[in-house]
């Protein structure tokens, strides 16, 4: 049996922090747009402090750059159409990197199948106040980053992040590195025409150098997992799980009590296994995603999720197999943690449940677990510190 620590945050070292990102603002038909998507990520990015506007007056002088405009009928020197925005898709970053480092967000658009990427921008907040300095924490989800969409064949926004002492955010807006001079931790591309309206990347893996044994396996390496959001709320709650914990030896399946009582004592309904759905045989592996499901609110309601390893043999929400939990209702969630972090579940909450951090080493006692500030679960016969598994309950939509 494993022994993993409850949902919560040490020493305020791995606080979660916002990220506030761009506001889109689409000008009006009576003032045209000039801007290049090369610096489309500035654009957007600058609306967000509601100070800026991107509208300019609608001038016909040549444009020598041989980048996409958004300015509607506007024909570039090359004779490449310029194409006027189709929709618009909400872009949200989450850093899930175990022991990994702040992340310099940089964005860019590739305007289409075969067209060269346009260069990239800088996207953050700096915010002393809540120990924001433009980068995304660990763990960390940031808000969701309006951007126009367009039917050009093709079109993508491209997500390069970087370790923020190779590349310290400059400002917003700021330029990022050409592509090829500086190695992203990790790079993803958003294709919109086949995206979701919502989409979140999440950097999952192991960076070198972090301390997590995967035992016979190498560890999975950094890498860009996107997934579609839905933002629909339902008549109670909606809740899925994303398994970012590396090092797991098995994968996982969740399990609620809607009448859990104590880590001791269950009411009378027994937990019962919620996600993955039971006919999801083999449960849930790093780097998968459950789908919603529906939860009812549960606001000063008893209730708690566990997470299970899904072993072969076990049955569903057997206490052997416990690796995480209970994380009971309301969620123990620290004082500081921002408002986006769920303390509950409420009628018309869609929530991601970000689990992350990775399995401690095997030890006898604790003088194996001092190099990480842990100490020797007797039971478990392993590590448990600030690294241990955990649960980010995070509000995708926030209900009445």
């Amino acid at each position: 049996m494993l022994s993993m620590r409850p949902f919560s945050w040490e020493g305020g070292s791995t606080q979660a922090s916002e990220v506030n990102v761009a506001r889109t603002r689409l000008c009006s038909r009576r003032r045209s747009r000039s801007l290049t998507l090369r610096r489309l990520a500035v654009a957007m990015s600058a609306l967000s402090f509601g100070m800026l506007s991107a509208c300019e007056p609608t001038t016909n002088a040549a444009d020598a750059d041989t980048h996409y405009d958004a300015r509607p009928g506007f024909i570039e020197a090359t004779g490449d159409p310029l194409p006027n925005p189709t929709g618009a898709i909400g872009i949200r970053l989450a850093n899930m990197l175990v022991a990994g480092p702040n992340l310099t967000i940089c964005i860019s658009a590739r305007p289409g199948a075969g067209v060269a990427e346009t260069p990239g921008h800088m996207i953050g907040t700096v915010d002393p106040a809540r120990g924001l300095d433009g980068t995304l924490p660990y763990p960390g989800v940031s808000s969701y980053i309006p951007f126009p969409t367009y039917a050009a064949p093709g079109f993508a926004y491209v997500v390069r992040l970087y370790d923020r002492a190779a590349l310290p955010f400059a400002a917003l807006g700021a330029p990022c590195p050409a592509v090829g001079t500086l190695e992203p931790v990790v790079a993803g591309t958003i294709e919109t025409a086949s995206a979701s309206p919502r989409t979140t990347l999440v950097a999952i893996g192991v960076v070198p150098g972090a301390p997590v044994a995967c035992g016979a396996s190498a560890c999975p390496p950094p890498t860009a997992l996107v997934i579609a959001d839905d933002p629909t709320p339902g008549a109670g709650g909606r809740a899925r799980v994303v398994h970012a914990i590396p090092n797991l030896p098995f994968p996982i399946h969740v399990c609620f009590d809607p009448d859990f009582v104590s880590p001791t004592e269950n009411g009378p309904i027994p937990a019962m296994r919620v996600l993955p759905v039971a006919s999801d045989t083999d449960g849930l592996a790093f780097g998968e995603v459950t789908d919603f499901i529906d939860v009812p609110p549960l606001s000063g309601t008893p209730g708690a999720f566990f997470v299970h390893l899904n072993a072969p043999g076990a049955p569903d929400c057997f206490a052997a197999t416990l690796a995480l939990g209970p994380l009971t209702l309301p969620f123990p969630v620290p004082p500081t943690a921002p408002p986006e972090v769920a303390r509950t579940i409420r009628a018309g909450d869609v929530l991601s449940l970000f689990a992350f951090g990775r399995m401690g080493s095997p030890c006898a006692d604790d003088a194996v677990c001092a190099p990480t500030g842990g100490h020797c679960n007797p039971a478990a016969h392993v590590c448990v510190d600030v690294l241990s598994p955990s649960v980010l309950p995070w509000i995708d939509v926030a209900g009445m």
